[in-house]
């Protein structure tokens, strides 16, 4: 089980909230930002987007879960922060133990 926390978040409701699903994609900009896309499949059914600093060690940190659990295909519970935006911070990624 990998953890990662931050203190940005992202999602469909205002206020924070976990939503389960597979990482589509991850990615870094210029500026220091991470993002991802979470959906009900590892290629498709978006869920929500998501972005947080990544300019810290704990954002460097949920990048490299974010990688993994992508590149593995393992089932993730992200905490967004609801706030409207269409990319909502991120507050933390948990995998999800297959069963």
């Amino acid at each position: 089980i990998a953890i990662a926390t931050c203190n940005t978040a992202s999602a469909r409701y205002w206020g924070s909230h976990t939503e389960k699903g597979y990482i589509m994609s991850v990615k870094t900009d210029y500026y220091g930002w991470c993002f991802l896309s979470l959906g009900n499949s590892p290629t498709t059914g978006l869920i929500q987007k998501g972005k947080w600093d990544c300019s810290k060690y704990w954002g460097q940190l949920m990048f490299g879960t974010a990688k993994m659990a992508m590149g593995l295909g393992i089932k993730v519970a992200v905490t967004f922060e609801g706030n409207g935006a269409e990319y909502k911070p991120v507050e933390g990624i948990e995998t999800i133990p297959r069963t």
